[in-house]
């Protein structure tokens, strides 16, 4: 990644600069970008993944490191790259927007997943050494035939660094570290949708009523309309 790009990067997002080479060597994103005197003003990025729908395995990308100058926003530039982008890969492009009704209008959404569960008033026996591949296969067999993201260990362990796991035979649940609900939960069969069952309304207080103003917890955006409500994570 060029210096000018990286310097734009830092400057919007504050990540360190041996954060975004280290990304920049892993990922290998395809950059689109408005320059004005030969430097880049305006920049996003975009990395290759994939999902599976109906159990076929597609490729698809995710936008990442979306970002303007201060003073040159308001202007148009970053619409154009966005609109340049989705014109470019009409495989689909995933995100998790930091202002969600800027992709509205360039016609991302969000496939949206139940969220009626409280806090947890109970200690919960989180685990402590997940392991990824069984997460990764429940996962799988709960989400494929609607669709989901393919996540590989680097963006599980990002889901992990940011929620608790309350790992069950044939389910498990991610649990915010901060706000103690449940963002994401999957199982595997009739047996492990009944553990889950068993297990949020063992552990979970139902949400109050004045907390339910939205049914739905928003999460991450696609330009894919094939994905009814699989979780969308923020991945790097």
């Amino acid at each position: 990644m060029r210096s000018d790009l990286v310097e734009l990067w830092h400057e919007v997002f504050s990540d360190p600069y041996d954060w975004i080479e280290q990304f920049d060597t892993e990922r290998k994103p395809e950059t689109y970008e408005h320059k004005i005197n030969g430097r880049a003003v305006s920049a996003l990025h975009l990395f290759d993944i994939g999902y599976s729908f109906k159990g076929e395995v597609h490729k698809a990308k995710y936008l990442v490191g979306a970002a303007t100058y201060t003073q040159y926003r308001n202007k148009g530039y970053m619409s154009a790259l966005i609109k340049e982008a989705v014109k470019d890969h009409s495989e689909g492009i995933f995100l998790f927007p930091a202002v969600r009704p800027f992709y509205q209008k360039l016609g991302f959404h969000s496939p949206r997943l139940e969220s009626a569960i409280g806090k947890s008033e109970k200690h919960i026996p989180y685990s402590d050494h997940p392991d990824i591949k069984r997460i990764n296969s429940i996962y799988l067999s709960c989400f494929s035939q609607t669709g989901c993201i393919l996540k590989d260990e680097r963006a599980w362990m990002g889901n992990l660094e940011e929620n608790h796991l309350l790992m069950l035979n044939n389910a498990y649940a991610l649990v915010s570290r901060q706000t103690g609900r449940v963002t994401e939960c999957a199982y595997e069969g009739i047996e492990g949708l009944e553990q889950l069952k068993r297990s949020l309304a063992e552990f979970f207080i139902p949400a109050k009523e004045e907390n339910k103003q939205k049914k739905y917890s928003l999460t991450g955006m696609t330009t894919l309309y094939t994905m009814p409500g699989a979780y969308i994570p923020e991945i790097y």
